[in-house]
């Protein structure tokens, strides 16, 4: 009754919060008005988002993770198709339908790996128009390239990629490889607590961030990498823990790097 409420009395509003919902299992918003939608959920009840705005400009929807429910028991069908910003965070759940998104200008994906569920996203992910800003996990990108999976989407129109990571391991490399190569108007990439290959003589990359782990070896040789290829490269930041690693951290770089690119290395 309440959502019904929203849509018959509430004719101007703009942003509309759900916090710690439970309780209810279908959720269903339909507004001439609506601007922002930011729902949270808290309990361990299975949702069923249905939401319809076409002045819709930002979604921001976390689920909670699937240790809290079978896999599956969400569900988000969304038409909104002047969205500009989608950010998802959590549960995957089960896409209905996202509609024909060709406004968007920047999506955030920050979602946990549930089974084979992210093959359903993806596939949708596959027919949206994909923004220019992008920020995703490192379970979003593996999840693409996992045995069977449809691989990425196209990715002409990012400029500006941060990539989320736990640590850089061997079974992220190859996925953040060709996620990678598959931008070719990649401008500005920040990869935060990890480093990966990235095929810099294809892209027009001008600044990359790295944060350093503990351990770092891994995120030297990226940077050392994107130094010798990324000729177009204006500025490199190296992130530290401390200062007193900056010594060490300059050294390795100069005895592994040639330095083709002329970029400030901060």
């Amino acid at each position: 009754m309440f959502f019904k409420w929203i849509a018959s009395s509430c004719k101007c509003i703009k942003k509309l919060e759900l916090l710690r919902i439970g309780g209810i299992q279908n959720i269903t918003i339909e507004s001439s008005s609506l601007e922002n939608f930011r729902p949270r959920t808290h309990y361990k009840d299975p949702l069923h988002f249905n939401i319809s705005g076409e002045k819709l400009e930002t979604i921001d929807i976390e689920l909670r993770p699937t240790y809290c429910r079978e896999p599956n028991s969400n569900s988000l069908k969304v038409f909104a198709p002047n969205l500009k910003h989608l950010k998802w965070k959590g549960s995957v759940g089960n896409v209905q339908n996202l509609g024909k998104l060709m406004s968007l200008e920047k999506v955030e994906l920050l979602l946990r790996h549930e089974g084979n569920q992210f093959g359903t996203v993806i596939e949708v992910l596959c027919n949206i128009s994909w923004p220019k800003v992008l920020i995703i996990s490192e379970e979003t990108i593996k999840a693409m390239f996992q045995e069977g999976s449809m691989g990425a989407p196209i990715l002409d129109n990012i400029c500006d990629l941060s990539v989320h990571c736990i640590s850089l391991n061997d079974d992220f490399v190859p996925a953040a490889g060709s996620f990678l190569r598959g931008m070719p108007n990649l401008n500005i990439l920040c990869i935060r607590r990890a480093g990966t290959w990235i095929d810099a003589e294809t892209s027009e990359l001008k600044e990359v961030t790295v944060e350093y782990s503990d351990n770092g070896s891994n995120e030297i040789e990226f940077a050392s990498y994107i130094l010798e290829l990324a000729q177009n490269l204006k500025k490199m930041v190296i992130v530290l823990n401390c200062e007193t690693m900056r010594s060490k951290v300059v050294a390795e770089i100069v005895s592994r790097s040639k330095m083709i690119s002329t970029a400030a290395v901060i």
